[in-house]
């Protein structure tokens, strides 16, 4: 990661990361066929901001690399209350997402980098698993570092 900078986000950076969140549903349409409408993109911006407004720094937490003083990859661990479950007894688990690296910045680790400092960030909490919904091109990342494929389906219901 010559050159780059990986730090905490901050509540400020808040912005930030939504753009990258937005950005990770436009690359997946275009890599995978992923359906997403640009249209919504506002609106999904708008509320996840919302959200991580809201809850930033327990429930919400996030990372950026920086080049040059420029976010260039950004991601984001949500706490999610769950039911009481083996994995996850104390009815919380963490879910890592909006996972985004600038395509200029690619291949250079930053990923893998943001996601090892994801999965420190939950050890240290306490957690015992560490959840993630998988792209197409972030899946190889996943695999390398041990994650494994679950048992959860899901019913498209429009």
């Amino acid at each position: 990661m010559s050159g780059y900078r990986l730090r905490a986000a901050t509540e400020h950076d808040i912005p930030v990361l939504v753009r990258g969140r937005v950005r990770m549903f436009e690359d997946m349409a275009t890599f995978a066929g992923t359906v997403f409408d640009p249209s919504e993109a506002t609106r999904i911006g708008d509320a996840s901001a919302a959200l991580f407004a809201a809850g930033w720094g327990h429930d919400h937490v996030g990372w950026l690399v920086e080049h040059a003083g420029v976010a260039v990859a950004s991601a984001m661990v949500s706490v999610q209350a769950w039911l009481p479950h083996p994995r996850y007894p104390s009815g919380e688990r963490p879910y890592f997402h909006s996972v985004h690296t600038d395509p200029a910045h690619r291949g250079h680790g930053l990923a893998r980098r943001l996601t090892e400092t994801a999965i420190e960030w939950a050890s240290d909490r306490g957690f015992t698993h560490f959840v993630l919904h998988a792209s197409e091109q972030g899946r190889p990342i996943y695999e390398r570092l041990g994650f494994a494929n679950s048992s959860e389906w899901i019913l498209p219901l429009r």
